[in-house]
């Protein structure tokens, strides 16, 4: 994994969003799960992507 880390890298305009996957759980979890940020149910992601400017549009 190390090497393809330093193969793949990013650079110029990066965008970073974050996300939510929700998590299969027993019914027993479920029942000691609170709700939204921070529960048990999902599981935090954080994405970088790079971006280039596209320019084809008429409007550009």
């Amino acid at each position: 994994m190390g090497n393809r880390d330093s193969k793949y890298t990013l650079e110029g305009m990066l965008e970073m969003d974050q996300g939510y996957f929700k998590v299969e759980t027993s019914e027993i979890e479920k029942s000691k799960t609170k709700s939204g940020r921070g529960s048990t149910g999902v599981q935090n992601v954080a994405i970088m992507a790079e971006s280039t400017v596209f320019r084809g549009h008429k409007n550009w």
